[in-house]
């Protein structure tokens, strides 16, 4: 059976590409046959991943912007048949609203829109989620024990009452550090508040 799961976002610099990486790794860890997929025309997931240690990466971006200049349905239509019936799919698309995205979400099953909690990101929130319709999960990212954040958090959930997920990805370095090595933060370091962060999503996402 086939499971699509898009990441998507308005604004760079969300953590969408970093949660793509982190989300796969930690599905391929709970031994689900994973690839993942690269809409952004900019390829900035496949540039980020060390190939030899994560999931495969599709690098369809170049192709998707050819494709999106003749429409959403079209491009949709052409991004379902580049992958197979069988596996997960994670879709890293750009960050912007457009065809590219709306295809993407086209062929999910389940949409994950990360976002920090700064106020321009979360202004971002409204126009993305009108593309994706009630079948997304607000994920907050970056999260630090700050008040200011905790506030923030706060906000976010009570605006978006079932949307947002219950947990967070907290800020830490060492995503940094596993981004920075092409690694999900699973393989990097397995132990620690950032994996177990990434496991519990991954659990939300495709439950066991």
């Amino acid at each position: 059976m086939r499971r699509v799961v898009a990441v998507v976002g308005r604004k760079g610099g969300a953590g969408k590409t970093t949660t793509a990486l982190n989300l796969s790794g930690a599905l391929t860890e709970r031994g689900y046959d994973v690839t993942m997929v690269d809409l952004d025309p900019q390829s900035s997931l496949t540039r980020l991943v060390n190939k030899g240690s994560v999931p495969a990466v599709l690098e369809l971006g170049p192709q998707a912007e050819n494709r999106a200049a003749r429409g959403a349905a079209a491009a949709a239509s052409w991004l379902a048949a580049q992958i197979s019936d069988e596996g997960v799919y994670i879709i890293d698309t750009p960050p912007q609203l457009g065809a590219i995205l709306d295809a993407a979400v086209a062929v999910a099953d389940r949409v994950i829109l990360p976002t920090r909690l700064a106020q321009q990101d979360l202004d971002s929130l409204l126009d993305t989620l009108d593309h994706c319709r009630q079948r997304v999960l607000i994920v907050p990212n970056a999260v630090s024990r700050y008040k200011v954040h905790q506030t923030a958090l706060q906000s976010l959930r009570a605006a978006f009452n079932g949307q947002t997920w219950a947990k967070e990805i907290p800020e830490s370095v060492t995503i940094l550090e596993a981004c920075n090595a092409g690694l999900p933060v699973v393989m990097y370091k397995r132990r620690g508040a950032p994996a177990t962060a990434y496991r519990t999503l991954a659990q939300e996402v495709l439950p066991a």
